[in-house]
């Protein structure tokens, strides 16, 4: 009886993981776990930044730079193609300007430059879409310099330190993650680091407020071209991945700014799984660390991630939990930053980090950060160890039934461990099969109902972790362990499961180490804790086990008796005291600090990994991921499961009962089920987004055509339609690749408003089109409501882009040409000014050859400018309130939420 309470505590204790994991990701409330908030405040920045008291309860006490982030609200969204982007460049000169004025009377601390330089940037490997268009950078970043005393007295190249951000947003959106708060911390950093009281630095330190970030990167690109750039030492990137909680170290490249992070940061969250995750492809995220690291540089990236379904949408507004976010990036950058700054070996060079760490965060304050070497080192040791006592497990065992075949049934070796690795299959492999099968029947319904998912992934795993031992009947289903010999061959068979369950994930372990994967850190965690409690037990507290001679049945001596009569006082000892309070140690030992690993590994995973379901990630995939994490749980709770038939029974039918009741939850409840209609599986909490664009063609001004598309990374969207616009007799839908689908919307036919543009010559003026020679041409425009400009030649059925085009478009004059290496690649050309009504000039030239081997005529230009005040354009909030249900929600591009364009054909 006490046993089968144990195996109902250890599913219970499964089911409140699973659960708590699903609360806190739903609203957040971690921060109890992480202690008292009275304690984070006043940690913060040693006093040099004025803190106010803080009162969790309280929603009127502010930070510094809730001001700073309130202004930059006020501007309502900023893309950069809008006046919104320059109003909030303006409002941080002017910040920075009057700091200047306040602090710094000598000129010496304080440098600030707003870079309009233009840079000619050409195909660039971060993102793929930009692997066939050239590029003409004038961005209005803002560089602003805290000057260190190598500088101060006219050191030659003295090492700086970057700590990035960028200050504009996508479009529709307030980018308050996305990536205000950053840009609102940064300038209370900038002031506190300038005031009188703060002692000057040794070394420089450049913040860097870059635009058009979510355009392609394009601030970080044009960056890396400034003269400044070439002495960063290293930098400290701050974003936005989804819309607010704890700021996530979630990639780095140098172990030296890890070890920084976690001894500076007052409460430091970290994970090596975003590294890894983006390594593998399954979670596709771009930053500007991605631009620094290709040019050579270390750093740290540091985001949020929590809500990433209101990522990049209307959703990422101010909250008041927003305060603890501000509080938490604020600490973790200033710190880390002062740390840095002030270690003289990393800024000089002298001592390099490696390249590749493991680093996460547990308990409170407290951040392993291990290199991989040791990580190698340690996943063989840990394998050798669990493969050693698995084989003295076997002997101690079979010793055992030797000597007390009498009371105990024989065991089979095989049988142990084949019914071991098929359970490990079985809770890896059962629930991705569940989870493929009701993805198959719904879509979606993974990405709309988190919890019912997790619930459903976790306790699928124990149940295939359990199948193998019950389908077929085993020692521990056959045998009713009445006779304390028997219970104690069952325990110590549990552990050997346990065991060779363990192995396949230390081979995996291994085997990603090599390859510098270190997400399986919790795998390891398990392993580790696990065997130092086995070995506790199997060493010291019943080293007696197995090591007894096989007792004769006719022998009767009295020394043999008292032997037999000491074996049994023993074992009711271990039975009546459940196996002693040192076994009660053991498993404490062996399973608290590793159920948190896992359970903040599973949480940090689950914040990267769900949403993206909607931004390409496989269903499959994610539950893959999920399922090698919780199986490692399942497989670690067996021992309890696993000590009698009744315990087995109890666990699977508790387990199946909420299963069921989760795949119904997934499948849209008994109305869905019988009534045959089909109900989104979304909710306001977890909406779809539909990452959107307008498209007005004024080829014929006096008749503009708007069309509206939008695109979702889903197959599944087009049995969505319906349920979106009631009447969707003009969308029509079309695969464009594996995973994504894009709907092409009538946009008079669902009654969408017309563009508001006061003058339509304005919006979109030609200056120029003309022939320069036989095969170049020459186009000119501008456009008084935006500052981006494009042109490009239009496809022939997508056929061009994979072989080359037969033309080549950039940006500014024939002179230009001499940039550009390989000019086949690229089929468009983008330029970026600082201001509006800007002229762009293009020049398209021809390929005669491949134009003659092709067989072209005529060429297609289209040649146009973002708009992306939506003022100007109210169909986006006409569609947004009117149309979409409260469960979808339009996700905007970085610019070219409005794309005016006309097209021109090129006589060949």
């Amino acid at each position: 009886m006490l046993r089968s309470s144990f195996s109902a505590i250890g599913v219970l204790l499964l089911i409140l993981i699973t659960t708590t994991l699903s609360v806190l990701h739903a609203h957040g409330n971690l921060w109890s776990l992480l202690g008292p908030t009275d304690q984070l405040q006043s940690g913060l920045f040693s006093g040099h930044i004025n803190l106010p008291n803080f009162n969790p309860k309280s929603a009127s006490v502010e930070h510094p730079a809730t001001d700073y982030l309130n202004e930059i609200l006020a501007f309502g969204p900023r893309p950069f193609s809008s006046k919104s982007n320059i109003k909030v460049a303006d409002m941080i000169v002017n910040k920075l300007e009057s700091w200047k004025s306040q602090y710094d009377f000598n000129g010496q601390r304080l440098k600030v430059e707003r870079d309009q330089s233009t840079v000619i940037d050409g195909p660039f490997p971060l993102p793929p879409q930009s692997l066939n268009t050239s590029y003409s950078l004038s961005l209005d970043s803002i560089i602003a310099q805290v000057m260190g005393s190598c500088d101060i007295n006219g050191g030659i190249d003295c090492p700086k330190l970057l700590v990035s951000m960028h200050y504009d947003a996508v479009v529709g959106t307030p980018g308050v993650s996305d990536d205000g708060i950053a840009v609102a911390v940064s300038l209370e950093m900038i002031r506190s680091l300038v005031a009188d009281d703060f002692p000057t630095l040794p070394y420089t330190i450049i913040f860097f407020f870059n635009n058009a970030e979510e355009c392609g990167l394009l601030g970080a690109r044009q960056f890396v071209h400034h003269d400044l750039y070439k002495n960063v030492r290293a930098s400290i990137n701050l974003e936005g991945g989804g819309s607010g909680g704890q700021a996530l170290l979630f990639r780095a490249s140098d172990s030296r700014m890890v070890s920084a992070y976690a001894k500076s940061a007052y409460i430091p969250v970290a994970s090596v799984i975003g590294n890894d995750l983006m390594s593998l492809g399954l979670v596709d995220s771009r930053t500007d660390y991605g631009v620094y690291s290709l040019n050579g540089g270390s750093g740290l990236d540091i985001a949020f991630f929590r809500y990433r379904y209101f990522y990049h949408t209307k959703l990422d507004a101010w909250y008041e939990g927003y305060m603890k976010s501000i509080i938490h990036m604020a600490d973790s950058a200033l710190k880390t930053t002062i740390s840095l700054i002030n270690d003289e070996e990393f800024m000089t060079k002298r001592s390099r980090g490696k390249s590749s760490v493991v680093f996460w965060s547990e308990l409170y304050g407290f951040m392993p950060v291990v290199g991989y070497e040791l990580y190698k080192a340690s996943s063989i040791i840990l394998m050798l160890w669990a493969g050693f006592l698995s084989v003295y497990g076997f002997g101690t065992g079979f010793n055992f039934v030797r000597a007390n075949h009498r009371y105990v049934k024989n065991f089979g070796a095989f049988d142990i461990i084949s019914r071991s690795i098929f359970g490990v299959l079985g809770s890896v492999l059962l629930p991705v099969c569940a989870v493929a099968v009701v993805d198959k029947i719904r879509p979606m319904t993974v990405y709309g109902n988190p919890l019912s998912t997790r619930v459903l992934i976790c306790l699928l795993s124990l149940v295939g972790a359990l199948l193998p031992f019950v389908v077929v009947p085993s020692v521990f289903t056959s045998t009713r362990p009445t006779v304390i010999h028997q219970r104690l061959l069952n325990w110590h068979l549990a552990q050997l499961v346990l065991l060779i369950s363990w192995l396949p994930f230390s081979v995996l372990i291994v085997f990603s180490s090599f390859y510098s994967i270190g997400l399986f850190y919790s795998h390891a965690a398990f392993i580790f804790f696990g065997c130092a409690a086995i070995s506790f037990e199997w060493f010291f507290d019943r080293r007696w086990f197995g090591q007894q001679s096989k007792q004769d049945e006719s022998e009767k001596s009295p020394s043999t008796t008292a032997g037999a009569a000491d074996i049994v006082s023993r074992a009711k000892h271990h039975s009546d005291q459940l196996y002693n309070p040192n076994w009660m140690r053991a498993i404490s030992l062996s399973l608290a600090l590793p159920l948190l690993t896992a359970t903040m590994t599973l949480y940090t995973m689950l914040l990267g990994l769900e949403p993206t379901l909607i931004d390409g990630t496989p269903t499959i995939a994610v539950s893959v991921i999920t399922s090698l994490f919780s199986s490692v749980i399942s497989v670690s709770i067996l021992p309890f499961v696993l000590t009698s038939p009744k315990s087995i029974q109890a666990s699977i039918s508790v387990c199946v009962a909420i299963i069921l009741m989760s795949i119904l939850r997934l499948l849209g409840g008994p109305h869905t089920l019988f009534s045959g209609v089909v109900v989104p599986p979304f909710a306001p909490q977890t909406p779809v987004k539909l990452f959107s664009k307008f498209e007005v063609d004024l080829s014929a001004p006096s008749t503009p055509a708007t069309t509206f598309a939008f695109t979702s990374c889903s197959l599944a969207i087009p049995y969505l339609v319906p349920h979106i616009f009631p009447n969707s007799s003009g969308i029509e839908c079309a695969s464009v690749s594996k995973r994504t689908t894009r709907c092409e919307v009538d946009a008079a036919r669902i009654g969408l408003p017309r563009e508001r543009l006061p003058s339509i010559a304005r919006a979109l003026d030609v200056l120029d089109e003309r022939r320069v020679d036989a095969d170049t041409w020459l186009v000119s425009v501008r456009s008084a409501y935006g500052r981006v400009c494009f042109a490009q030649g239009i496809e022939n059925d997508g056929e061009w882009g994979s072989g080359g085009y037969p033309f080549s478009v950039w940006p500014g004059g024939v002179s230009q040409q001499s940039v550009y290496e390989d000019s086949r690649t690229l089929g468009r050309a983008m330029a970026y000014h600082h201001r509006m009504n800007e002229v762009a000039t293009f020049t398209v030239k021809v390929h005669r050859a491949m134009v003659e081997e092709l067989g072209v005529h005529t060429l297609e230009v289209r040649v146009g400018c973002f708009v992306d005040d939506l003022g100007y354009f109210p169909a986006w909030e006409h569609l947004q309130t009117r149309y979409l249900p409260d469960w979808a929600v339009l996700q905007g591009p970085g610019n070219g939420g409005v794309t005016l364009f006309k097209t021109f054909e090129l006589d060949l």
